[in-house]
């Protein structure tokens, strides 16, 4: 999934965070510092949106962890 995802289906960091229960911080920082959504999170709102937005590994960048 990836944040142009997340922005379309829940509009903005409060909706996602009460729907969630991930934190809005945590959306800020994907959209402002990362640039993309990690995969456990991805995996998390997966299930929470019943597979509406789906999990992606290329979604994510080439890096290394």
């Amino acid at each position: 999934m990836t944040l142009e995802d997340l922005k379309n289906y829940f509009g903005n960091g409060n909706r996602f965070e009460k729907e969630t229960g991930i934190s809005h911080t945590s959306w800020g920082n994907w959209f402002k510092d990362y640039g993309f959504v990690p995969i456990r999170s991805q995996r998390k709102i997966e299930i929470i949106t019943q597979g509406a937005l789906k999990a992606d590994l290329k979604d994510l960048p080439d890096v290394d962890y």
